[in-house]
């Protein structure tokens, strides 16, 4: 699937989660998090856009991540291993790395991608080493419609 910019919904290929932002919260530093797919219409309706991620084209795949609900970013205060994952600004880019359907969401210019460790509900999405072996190192890109 080619990736316009737009809405999506973020899914985790190895917990099945989705990437959400605690409390749809504009507060700097708001953990994102992965929570469960309630597999009900409330995670997408519009009190849920916190669970909504704009894909906003920066360049040749390169990406900003804005939350649809708080207007926040997505970005990595510390870029190393093991480290959160949150919404504020300003905005990191990101680069997608296609793999038959699935993507790493890798930050430009290093080897560092979204990871999401368990499938408990509030775990925070952190940075891990890109090495293409680990399914929670991917992720599904659900386009949102109105």
């Amino acid at each position: 699937m080619s990736i316009q910019a737009g809405n999506y919904r973020i899914q985790n290929v190895g917990t099945g989660n989705y990437v959400d932002l605690a409390d749809g919260s504009s507060a700097q530093d708001t953990k994102v998090q992965g929570f469960m797919d309630l597999n009900n219409l409330n995670q997408l309706v519009r009190h849920n856009e916190h669970k909504y991620w704009q894909f906003e084209k920066v360049g040749d795949n390169t990406w900003k991540i804005l939350n649809a609900a708080s207007g926040t970013y997505m970005l990595a205060p510390v870029h190393a291993i093991n480290q959160g994952v949150v919404g504020g600004t300003p905005p990191d880019v990101f680069t997608l790395i296609d793999s038959d359907g699935s993507y790493q969401i890798k930050l430009v210019g290093e080897a560092l991608v979204l990871y999401l460790g368990s499938s408990v509900n509030f775990t925070q999405i952190i940075l891990q080493a890109a090495d293409g072996g680990d399914n929670n190192q991917f992720w599904y890109l659900h386009p949102v419609t109105a």
